[in-house]
């Protein structure tokens, strides 16, 4: 299964609080261990998070600024959880405008990494889609025969490559974007152009529950994997029974009555 969720509301929730938006990152980023750690009990084969988009540069350079420094901190406390319960890193994205220091630290997270064999964990940072799209088409049509049509699967592999993409993820089973809205925000749109998008109830990174002053954590995006992980369960076994029962109906009569015999006579 290949679950992406879009972070968003952050900034809000922070805002509507009276805190500065940074506040509200590095909320996000406590509730982002919940959701990892969340979809690999569940067995979400792939997990894709959208931290960064390209549209995040317009922000406020001292918001960006507290960005690149919450993700480098990221990258350095959590490779060493993610080695431990055996979940590759990737960050995939433009590199080509981050520091060289943040660089160095995708470097070391994906080599540290490399050989895990649990969930993939993809981390979209400085992402567009649609600028990924254009460069993989570019890559592709560069290097398919002349005058030849472009396969799907010459285009996929060109879009991994620009992406810096470890492995194939697939497509999206399941899209959640916190926050309360839908958009897609040119978020893998090759890859969940099959898919609607799925927004929890509350939004932001927390929600302060009933009684004196007590705040409970509630990550959002954790809620709605254990809820999807249910239903794709259900989904799969409902799935199998179809199969089995539209066998059966291919199966001619005759032979159906044969093997109902044969198993009477097994059972006397």
């Amino acid at each position: 299964m290949h679950v992406a969720i879009i972070m968003d509301g952050n900034g809000r929730w922070a805002t509507q609080r009276g805190l500065p938006r940074t506040a509200g990152h590095l909320e996000g980023a406590k509730a982002v261990r919940t959701a990892v750690e969340t979809a690999a009990r569940s067995g979400v084969d792939t997990l894709t998070l959208y931290a960064f988009s390209s549209a995040n540069w317009s922000r406020p350079s001292a918001e960006i600024t507290g960005l690149m420094k919450l993700f480098g901190q990221y990258l350095f406390t959590e490779t060493r959880r993610c080695v431990e319960q055996s979940i590759r890193l990737n960050v995939i994205g433009r590199r080509d405008r981050l520091s060289e220091n943040l660089l160095r630290s995708i470097d070391q997270s994906e080599r540290l990494s490399s050989s895990c064999t649990g969930m993939h964990l993809r981390i979209a940072f400085d992402y567009s889609s649609q600028y990924s799209i254009l460069k993989a088409a570019e890559l592709a049509t560069r290097r398919s025969a002349a005058g030849g049509a472009l396969a799907p699967d010459e285009f996929e592999r060109a879009l991994h490559e620009v992406d810096h993409s470890a492995a194939d993820a697939g497509p999206v089973d399941l899209l959640i974007r916190t926050g309360n809205e839908r958009r897609l925000s040119d978020f893998l749109l090759w890859n969940a152009r099959m898919r609607s998008c799925t927004s929890p109830t509350a939004s932001g990174p927390s929600s302060t529950s009933r009684g004196s002053g007590c705040s409970k954590r509630l990550c959002q995006p954790a809620a709605a994997l254990r809820r999807a992980v249910r239903e794709g369960r259900r989904s799969r076994l409902n799935e199998a029974r179809g199969a089995r029962a539209r066998a059966c109906r291919a199966v001619p009569r005759c032979v159906r009555t044969r093997w109902r015999g044969s198993a009477a006579r097994e059972d006397s």
